[in-house]
């Protein structure tokens, strides 16, 4: 399916994820887990969550139809829940995004592997209080 909105985008994304979460909540029921509580979905589209939340809320657009009544039906029987996450955590919006230095420094340090200056310098502080504590 083609999305013409970011809005369609993250809906057909969110439906995506709850067919992955039914898998794997299946597959962890089958080896014996137990699962007391609704598995975790974040999003970063405060309409597509709020209108997947809201009991009251309907959706306009034909084409996203099927994949908000599949995201809501999840939600509503406790399979899921949707959460937002800000951009500061978003580590998908270093690619999608322009974003100040700092927040953009933070994602590619974490993507990468490679720690960002405060953390550098956090290391060095914390190998200085070791050594310290050594002698």
């Amino acid at each position: 399916m083609i999305a013409t909105s970011t809005y369609s985008a993250e809906m057909c994304a969110a439906k995506v994820g709850a067919e992955e979460v039914i898998g794997i909540r299946y597959a962890l029921r089958s080896l014996g887990v137990k699962l007391t509580r609704p598995t975790k979905m974040i999003g970063d589209n405060q309409g597509q969550l709020d209108s997947v939340s809201n009991p009251g809320a309907f959706c306009k657009k034909k084409h996203s139809q099927v994949a908000f009544h599949y995201v809501r039906e999840c939600e509503a029987s406790g399979i899921a829940e949707c959460y937002k996450i800000l951009t500061d955590f978003n580590l998908s919006d270093g690619f999608t995004k322009a974003l100040d230095n700092n927040i953009f420094s933070r994602h590619y340090g974490f993507i990468f592997g490679r720690p960002t200056t405060r953390l550098k310098k956090h290391r060095k502080v914390e190998a200085r209080r070791r050594k310290k504590k050594v002698i």
